[in-house]
């Protein structure tokens, strides 16, 4: 409509109105009215027409109907990262009493690639549900995990073992014992597990292949990524935590062992026990030697890769423990060193795992599908864990829960 036309309506409505009213003010004041109902009818119809093409376009742009993801059936270990994991409600008699020593769970820094799945919080609701015994939250970047070891058995699941795990990486002043003890005087005592240097260990094993990747490379641009602290620091400054050097421990370190071995937690009375980090099959063996010397638990998380076999049978002989974790599962390692030095342990919680419960519970499916049996199960997932941790021996409940019966359908 042309703007003479607009003009001529208005004069016409005028006029009209002015017919039956004799005021000039009550003829404006109605003409507004109208002309405001007007513009309000315009803008809703706007709105709606443009919220229905929306959902048209959004519609004709979205995949087709999937149903939410639960998992590779034929391989549950496998999640996809960019969704993470959903809880696959596995119940399994091995949870119930276990100890999943080595957890990675949230709150935790988002700059890095390695991000949660699961947080502290729902992680202790999800672990008594299944019947666990208890959990050890393990934190690479600082020592938050006593303190969120504390708040879980105070205002959450009282009856649960949650203990703190503290890598001694850069975030925390590397080999320092300053750090030790503030980690053992946490309200409540529960940070139980000093682990050498992992996200900051020279060693280019296990998980940080990257450590001798080509400047410039895709690897070197993750390293400095997940490392950006490193990169921060002053020209010259080391940029990794050494603990070794010509096949022997720092000096440092081996004095750090040393009070740990003298070391009780606040409140709770507890013994420290020490984990070997990401370090060499050479490195590893040369803590458990240092710990066990002194009386310490000793914990290894890669010995199953980065030992040869002439080492891995020292370090069993030290009365050490190894780790088998969740994609490490290994029935012919169970019968090769014994179920008596070996922890279940599941390394999850990450977007790209399952939540750790059900990690636990396909490991011992795994196992039994290999011919272990479930004595030697027990022994990993629930005796082992309660040692190192210095906690009493694990007794099977009168009355079985609903963990124990099967998968929960």
């Amino acid at each position: 409509m042309s703007a003479t036309g607009a003009k001529h309506d208005r004069d016409n409505l005028r006029h009209k109105v002015q017919m039956r009213h004799n005021s000039p003010l009550e003829v404006d004041l109605l003409m507004l009215s109208k002309m405001r109902k007007g513009r309000t009818v315009l803008i809703c119809l706007s709105v709606l027409i443009a919220g229905l093409a929306f959902k048209n376009f959004s519609a004709a742009q979205a995949p087709p109907n999937k149903p939410p993801f639960q998992g590779d059936p034929d391989n549950l270990d496998r999640v996809d990262g960019t969704r993470g994991p959903v809880d696959l409600n596995l119940m399994d008699p091995a949870l119930v009493g276990a100890i999943d020593i080595h957890e990675h769970l949230g709150p935790g820094p988002r700059y890095t690639d390695q991000k949660m799945g699961i947080d502290v919080f729902d992680e202790a609701k999800l672990a008594k549900r299944r019947g666990m015994r208890g959990f050890v939250f393990k934190s690479h970047l600082d020592g938050s995990s006593a303190a969120a070891a504390y708040l879980i058995r105070s205002h959450v699941e009282p009856t649960l073992e949650v203990f703190g795990r503290m890598p001694l990486n850069f975030t925390v002043g590397g080999i320092n014992i300053a750090a030790v003890d503030e980690f053992t005087q946490v309200q409540g005592g529960w940070g139980r597990i000093i682990e050498m240097p992992t996200m900051d260990a020279p060693c280019p094993c296990g998980p940080d292949k990257t450590r001798d990747a080509p400047p410039g490379s895709e690897d070197a641009q993750r390293e400095s990524y997940n490392r950006r602290w490193a990169f921060l620091m002053p020209p010259g400054s080391p940029k990794l935590v050494a603990i070794s050097k010509d096949h022997e421990l720092l000096p440092e370190v081996k004095r750090l062992i040393g009070l740990m071995a003298k070391m009780v937690t606040v409140d709770s009375s507890g013994r420290l026990a020490l984990g070997t980090g990401h370090s060499t099959g050479e490195e590893d063996l040369l803590l458990a030697r240092e710990g066990r010397k002194v009386g310490l638990q000793v914990t290894c998380p890669h010995c199953w890769g980065d030992m040869n076999p002439t080492q891995l049978q020292e370090y069993v002989k030290l009365g050490a423990f190894l780790e088998m974790r969740h994609n490490s599962v290994s029935a012919d390692l169970v019968r090769k060193i014994g179920a008596e030095h070996i922890i279940a342990s599941t390394d999850c919680g990450f977007m790209n795992n399952p939540f750790p419960p059900d990690c636990l519970a396909i490991m011992a499916q795994k196992l039994r599908a290999g011919g272990i049996t479930e004595r030697q199960i027990d022994t990993m997932f629930k005796e082992n864990p309660a040692k190192l941790l210095g906690l009493s021996p694990w007794r099977q409940a009168a009355e079985p829960s609903e963990a124990s019966v099967g998968r929960n359908q």
